[in-house]
């Protein structure tokens, strides 16, 4: 698993910048050498929504 880019969404996300950039900085320090540097980390634009309107989308591709 090597994803270019982490989304914290839910209710991880109000916690805003200071958690990003924390899980940023400490990310790095676990990985080997050969994913340096690490995967972008961002916060989810639909902060706390992120959970139910995945959840919407996932029951709507695999509705029968």
């Amino acid at each position: 698993l090597h994803p270019q880019t982490v989304i914290m969404g839910g209710g991880l996300s109000l916690l805003g910048e200071p958690l990003r950039k924390l899980t940023e900085e400490k990310l790095s320090k676990y990985l080997m050498d050969a994913f340096q540097p690490g995967p972008d980390i961002q916060l989810a634009r639909l902060k706390e929504d992120a959970v139910p309107v995945g959840a919407l989308a996932l029951a709507i591709e695999n509705r029968q």
